[in-house]
């Protein structure tokens, strides 16, 4: 290693149109022109190095610092005048009073020497953190705050090595899947060479700059930036299809190695993710490794696109029609203060509007479409875009209800900006694992495409993900507890009633605090090893073929299939014949059924019936009798240690009442559930009746929206989904968000900002 590990404790970055690091960040995920293009609203473009903005970004990141120096502060600053560096330096040590030496530097100097460079300082101990700020003559900059790297310490990234060329000729794998260059389009093939003698297979998804931007001084600082950041936010940057490096890297024959949109990147194993950044004139590759605790954020949220709840109260009409006048007279005003949390009306308001827009126009569209509805004498509405008001609010005491989807509920692509958006919770939950790739499964949920996935690359996903069906239930309940964690702790809403759909019940007991044990690592390896769901539900069906070879007469043709069919439950139940080994599996509503047993019967029942019916991909053997033998497999996969829980009151499919909260009674009740019939439509039912009006979907897909709404059809009640397949994350929590403000369910939006009046819970 050329230098001592640094970590990055500090960071404020301004590159182009983009202002502060948090709009960097944001252009870098969505994979927005590259923050260091030059752009139209740069006005700070000047054609000399200024010392003010190197000022401003050293205080930014300063402030952004979460460890105390402890000792003097050096400054190394660069800039594109040589000789104005050191004048930089002093300046910015003296306006914000440090007491380290100050140091400047040209940036072309700058670019290969800054790690020896920050690191004498600290090596000598005349320093105990150093600032690096760089500016350029377009008013783009960069500042970092460095310290030595010590264990424990909390950051955005650690520089780990710095490789020279020229490099070794065997060299131990990086394990890096995020490389991001310094370099110009015209030698991405030697950067690709380089990489492929470096890091195996699979390689490393790239960043790269494109056009002009390597040009600039400051390219090196960018991709630097890029690799930081990709670390601390969890994802990979993805490359636009009509980015030009596109162009480039497809002639060189690489064009693979760019996703086309940001994926997730989460830790797999103990080992630490690596991002690194590759430069090829002169040949060097720095590596930056995850810090033990990730830089804080300043918000409980971190938004991925400009979709925003614009949260509303009123008297009566009247006020709430002057209300919409002043949203519609500077909807900008409006979108800038409901994206601190700000609240707009009186807490006791007796209307409540949820208005769902990006920007101004939606927002004034949005507000007209409630004028409307205000016009024609309704006080109800509910907008494509998600926007929601009612004048029969549903959310008294008591009456929220989680619901839980079974355990084959993660789909690929399945809130794909969720681990961005919960970032702060996702970190919350790193005592339950030291694998949050493999619980989320996030190879398998979100392999990376250099492109829009074709049809086959689909398929291709699904079959795998079916495949590995502990893998997939892992997945479901991972999100189940990140989903249930943020709307509690986030937003403080607080369920009166649980419940899940089949396995769904094991997501309900983790994600609200019933299994007390968090150690989800051991959980998905038992999961995994055990044969339950490796040979004898799934995969080769030993239970199944054992189940009908004790048959008096076995199937000609021993198999198995899970079909939904569209058919109320006393017509299924009056056509289903002994003969045909088939059972009804699962009752999911007034007229959908899930039947099982031999492919042959099934054909039968379907022919019989004449109704339409949906093969599942996902054919596990569950809730029918060749499942009974694996009673006790069932019962020591949902053996935890229970930690008792006022509320909410969890019910079961397996008992009568609520569920008793023992640890060997719970193993057992949902065990039972697990092998025989269940009537979903009678649990909907019964939660109901304990007074639920408000059932919220935690977790993936959003079926169990579609069977409450059927089941509880022409009674009072409001499903609403936290997920919903081709939704982002985001916009389908704002829908949720605003549904639930509609119906006067408590809410606390302060966790989109840290602005001022934020709390929907007083009125």
């Amino acid at each position: 290693m050329a230098t001592m590990p640094l970590a990055v404790i500090g960071l404020a970055a301004r590159f182009g149109g983009f202002g502060d690091l948090d709009a960097v960040e944001a252009a870098l995920y969505d994979g927005r022109r590259r923050p260091a293009e030059p752009s139209e609203n740069t006005a700070a473009a000047a054609e000399t190095a200024e010392p003010e903005p190197a000022t401003a970004l050293a205080r930014a990141a300063l402030t952004d610092c979460r460890a105390p120096a402890g000792g003097p502060i050096a400054v190394l600053a660069g800039a594109a005048d040589p000789g104005a560096a050191d004048g930089i330096a002093a300046l910015v040590s003296a306006r914000l009073r440090l007491t380290g030496p100050t140091r400047g530097r040209a940036l072309s100097v700058l670019r290969t020497g800054w790690p020896d460079d920050a690191a004498e300082p600290l090596r000598s101990g005349t320093a105990a953190q150093v600032l690096l700020v760089a500016t350029d003559r377009r008013g783009g900059g960069v500042a970092f705050v460095l310290a030595p790297a010590t264990a424990g310490a909390t950051g955005y990234a650690v520089l780990e090595e710095v490789v020279t060329a020229p490099f070794p000729a065997t060299r131990s794998p990086l394990g890096s899947s995020h490389v991001e260059l310094d370099c110009p389009p015209s030698a991405l093939d030697r950067a690709a060479a380089v990489l492929d003698a470096l890091i195996p297979a699979p390689a490393p998804a790239l960043g790269a700059v494109p056009g002009r931007a390597v040009e600039q001084a400051l390219g090196w600082a960018e991709a630097v930036v890029r690799a930081v950041l990709a670390l601390r936010g969890n994802f990979i940057p993805g490359t636009r299809a009509d980015d030009p490096v596109r162009a480039t890297a497809r002639q060189a024959g690489i064009e693979r190695r760019f996703p086309v949109a940001p994926r997730p990147w989460l830790r797999g194993g103990r080992e630490p993710r690596r991002s690194a950044v590759l430069a090829v004139e002169p040949a060097r590759l720095l590596v930056f490794t995850d810090t033990a605790v990730p830089q804080p954020r300043r918000t409980a949220l971190v938004p991925t696109t400009p979709v925003t709840l614009v949260a509303v109260r009123a008297a009566d009409p009247s006020d709430l029609a002057a209300r919409l006048d002043a949203l519609d007279d500077d909807p900008g005003a409006a979108l800038s203060r409901a994206r601190t949390g700000h609240v707009e009306g009186p807490p006791a308001g007796a209307l409540h509007l949820g208005v769902v827009a990006a920007d101004a126009a939606q927002l004034r569209a949005e507000v007209e479409a409630c004028r409307r509805a205000l016009g024609e004498g309704r006080l109800e509405l509910s907008t494509p875009r998600g926007s929601a008001l009612t004048g029969r609010p549903l959310g008294g005491a008591g009456s929220v209800a989680f619901m839980y989807p079974g355990a084959f509920s993660a789909y690929p692509g399945a809130a794909r900006n969720a681990f961005r958006l919960f970032e702060p919770t996702l970190h919350g939950m790193a005592a339950m694992t030291s694998d949050p790739a493999g619980i989320f499964a996030v190879d398998r949920l979100y392999p990376c495409f250099s492109g829009r996935p074709t049809a086959r690359e689909i398929v291709a996903t699904e079959r795998a993900l079916a495949a590995e069906p502990s893998a997939l239930m892992a997945a479901s309940m991972s999100y189940a507890v990140l989903f249930t964690r943020a709307l509690r702790e986030v937003f403080g809403v607080r369920p009166a009633v649980a419940f899940g759909y089949s396995l769904g019940e094991s997501s309900m007991l983790r994600a609200l605090g019933v299994w007390a044990a968090p150690d989800a690592d051991a959980r998905m390896a038992e999961l995994r090893d055990s044969p339950l769901f490796r040979t004898r539900l799934s995969g080769p069906l030993d239970a199944v073929r054992e189940y009908w070879a004790r048959l008096p007469e076995p199937p000609a043709r021993p198999g198995w299939e899970v079909l939904v069919l569209l058919a109320a439950p006393d017509e299924v139940r009056a056509a289903i014949t002994a003969p045909d080994r088939t059972w009804i599996s699962i009752i999911n509503g007034p007229r959908e059924v899930v039947v099982c047993g031999d492919p042959g019967g099934c054909a039968k029942l379907v022919a019989r019936l004449g109704c339409e019916h949906v093969r599942l991909p996902y054919q596990q053997v569950l809730h029918a009798p060749p499942a009974e033998s694996e009673l006790a497999a069932f019962v020591t996969l949902n053996r935890n240690v229970t930690t008792a829980v006022d509320r909410p009151v969890f019910l079961s499919a397996a008992v009568a009442g609520p569920l008793e909260l023992e640890a060997e009674s719970v193993a057992h009740r949902l065990a039972e559930m697990s092998v025989r019939h269940l009537d979903f439509r009678a649990l909907v039912e019964r939660a109901h009746a304990a007074g639920a009006r408000v059932f919220v979907e935690v977790g993936p897909a959003g079926m169990l929206t579609r069977l409450v709404e059927a089941t509880l059809a022409g009674q009072d009640h409001v499903a609403i989904p936290l997920d919903r397949r081709g939704v982002d994350a985001q916009s389908s929590l704002v829908r949720a968000l605003s549904r639930l403000h509609a119906h006067h369910v408590p809410l606390d939006l302060s966790g989109w900002g840290s602005g001022h009046a934020t709390d929907t819970r007083g009125g």
